[in-house]
């Protein structure tokens, strides 16, 4: 850290030196009254960019088009004005035209706008934007002229991205074809980014919110809450509870009305719903950004007012991470994304700098923290916005379409963060049209249309109800059809209970893979029990036992140290549960049954498909004990008397045995008389075997 202090000491001084002297170009830019200096002056500006960034032509040849563009936009209105009458106008149309004086203040503005971006582009050309970012705070000028340069920084990106979307799609559909097109396209071009960057701006500035931005600029940052652990109190109030609600975009359209909805803490909530059933208005109200007209909400028992102060409590508590990245991400790097919200609840200095630190090596950010949001990918952009909503540590967090347009990389990180977080006892909601992923992944389901509750059950109770998937319009999971085709193994939570009887038989071990997820001593002696029938048996576990590690050593096991992850069951027709977390255990055996496996749970014995029975074998017999009682040591000790009570030597005799069987077999259709006395011989051989063993 020194080293790196070190090197980048030389750049801050250079940089505060260019900082004063573009500060004082911009001024001068403001006050010059002759737009031929203002032109002489941007001519030189760009011409130093041209000599001394000449490898980077192409990128600030883009950017300056695109400003050119927006300032003669601006400047066009400035050259028309009233002539009527006036018989030095250059240009005349009904009384409106150009004259000197309105070409000349065309002129001077614009002139002025090219130079004063001239000097702007300068100084983000020597430096990288996060740079000049934090050293603007750390010189100390107000926070508010920063947050507007980050934000206004992104918001351009975000406005040639839409553009260059657009235009791709114009193209794609024969745009642009001929010079007399190309002019009527290029208006809708422009037209439509306009349209749509006044949507946009309303998007990104509910971002702000969901972020903890404070709407009162007058509140106190000394009273803020600084710490990063929840301060909801200790309760056993739902943590969130929505009553009565209603809300509407105008007054003669409810989206919801009359709702009610309890969360526990601690679920894992899944809200479905086509499109304009109200899921995304439910998770604004639920972040605070939205407010009802009707009703209340309640965090943890306490009602949330419309007040500041209450506001940032429900933002701090309940964190929301939007379906757009774009509109979650507006500063100029990713180490800024996780910076700003722990700046709105107050973090400052080193204690900023090391949950930075922190966040960025959980999610593995490291090497990207210096990277524009711009510049990554739709996975990256959506893992950098969990990871900065995550930064605050807040109770609840709420995924709006959490894998939509995301690889199967991103996808399955997002899924085993979901599982983690939930592992953490953070409560966990999401919408999605992914009916795979709320089967799987949620313990509760809601199905919302046209703002009302339809359903509200577990998974299985939900996607059982066929009239309820048709009248919402709900596919069933393909791992639901492909179970049912297939006639599955029911799930633990469907499970009857207590079995009356329990069905014994020895398979053959080469039939059979079985996985253990767990590395205590329970799961040490179900890996003996499987390893000493042969079975191939493999552990995964983030801590082991001596015991384990031990059977691992002597390559009875295979052994991944690694945490239990979504699709870690499939290859195994035998699972054990042995985590010691009942709720983990469940989702392991949920998962299980769903690929048509065998489960057992330690935490639940009630909720298993199988038990072990005590094994043992010698001479040729083998013995298998179990107490329905739960009841291993007396089954245990059963197993040992019975094989101690079999005299050592019994092969010649069991052989002799077996022989006599087969022959007795052989001649059941060849001498019926034979036949008769060969099973009477048998038989009485074996009741004088086991006459002659006492226990």
């Amino acid at each position: 850290m020194g080293s790196e202090a070190s090197l980048l000491s030389p750049l801050k001084y250079r940089f505060v030196l260019l900082f004063a002297l573009c500060f004082c170009a911009l001024v001068v830019v403001l006050i010059l009254p002759s737009a031929s200096l203002l032109l002489a002056m941007a001519a030189v500006v760009y011409s130093l960019l041209l000599i001394f960034k000449r490898e980077e032509l192409s990128r600030l040849k883009h950017m300056t088009a695109v400003a050119f563009a927006f300032i003669l936009l601006g400047v066009l209105p400035l050259l028309f004005g009233r002539t009527a009458g006036d018989d030095n106008a250059w240009l005349s149309w009904y009384g409106w035209g150009v004259t000197a004086d309105t070409f000349h203040m065309a002129l001077l503005v614009g002139s002025r706008c090219l130079a004063a971006f001239g000097v702007l582009l300068t100084l983000m050309a020597f430096f990288p934007i996060y740079m000049m970012a934090s050293e603007m705070r750390r010189m100390g000028i107000p926070s508010l002229f920063v947050d507007l340069f980050e934000l206004i920084y992104r918001y351009i990106y975000v406005l040639s991205e839409t553009a260059e979307h657009i235009r791709t799609a114009q193209i794609a559909r024969l745009g642009y074809a001929s010079w007399k097109t190309r002019l009527h396209h290029s208006a809708q071009l422009v037209g439509q980014t306009l349209v749509l960057a006044y949507d946009e701006a309303d998007k990104m500035y509910n971002g702000l919110l969901s972020r903890g931005y404070d709407e009162d600029a007058s509140k106190d940052k000394e009273k803020r809450d600084t710490r990063g652990t929840s301060l909801l109190p200790q309760t056993d109030q739902p943590i969130l509870q929505l009553k009565d609600i209603c809300y509407g975009y105008d007054k003669s359209k409810e989206v919801l009305k009359n709702f009610n909805l309890s969360i526990p803490a601690g679920q894992r909530l899944a809200i479905l719903g086509q499109n304009g059933a109200g899921k995304s208005t439910l998770f604004l109200l639920l972040n605070g950004i939205f407010r009802p007209s009707v009703g209340s909400i309640r965090l943890s028992g306490l009602e949330v007012s419309s007040s500041s102060k209450d506001l940032s409590r429900l933002r701090k508590e309940v964190a929301l991470v939007f379906q757009n990245s774009n509109y979650q991400l507006f500063t100029p790097s990713v180490q800024d994304e996780i910076a700003f919200g722990l700046r709105n609840i107050g973090l400052t200095g080193q204690a900023l700098q090391a949950r930075v630190e922190k966040q960025l090596r959980d999610f593995g950010l490291v090497e990207m923290r210096h990277t524009p949001p711009h510049k990554l990918s739709d996975g990256q952009k959506k893992w950098v916005a969990i990871a900065a909503v995550l930064a605050t540590d807040p109770s609840v967090v709420i995924f709006d379409e959490p894998t939509s347009n995301l690889d199967c990389l991103y996808s399955r990180k997002v899924f085993r963060l979901m599982r983690q977080l939930s592992h953490e006892g953070k409560t966990v909601i999401l919408c999605t049209h992914d009916m795979d992923l709320a089967y799987e992944w949620a313990e509760r389901i809601v199905v919302l249309r046209k703002g009302e509750v339809l359903g509200d059950a577990t998974p299985s109770e939900i996607f059982a109800d066929t009239a309820l998937l048709h009248e919402t319009h709900l596919d069933t999971p393909r791992m639901l059809r492909c179970s049912l085709q297939s006639n599955t193994i029911p799930r633990p939570e469907d499970l009857p209970g207590s079995p009356q009887c329990y069905l014994p038989l020895f398979i053959h071990s080469g039939a059979v893979r079985a996985l253990i997820v767990g590395g205590g001593r329970g799961a040490a002696a179900k890996a003996s029990t499987l390893t000493a029938c042969g079975l191939q048996t493999d552990v995964i576990a983030t801590e082991v036992c001596p015991d384990i590690r031990r059977l691992s050593e002597e390559n009875r096991i295979s052994l991944y140290l690694r945490s239990f992850v979504p699709g870690d069951t499939q290859p195994y027709r035998l699972v054990v549960a042995a985590t010691g977390d009942s709720r983990l255990d469940h989702a392991i055996c949920r998962e299980a049954a769903d690929h048509s496996s065998l489960y057992a749970m330690l935490s639940d014995p009630d909720r298993s498909l199988f038990h072990f029975a005590a094994t043992g074998q010698r001479a040729g017999i083998e013995i298998a004990v179990h107490s329905r009682y739960r009841l291993p040591e007396l089954s245990t000790g059963l197993r040992d008397k019975v094989l101690t009570s079999l005299p050592i030597s019994l092969d010649d005799r069991l052989e002799e045995l077996g022989l006599l069987r087969a022959e007795w077999i052989r001649s059941k259709s060849q001498d019926e008389a034979l036949a008769r006395s060969l099973r009477l011989a048998y038989e009485n051989k074996v009741k004088s075997f086991i006459d002659s063993i006492t226990l």
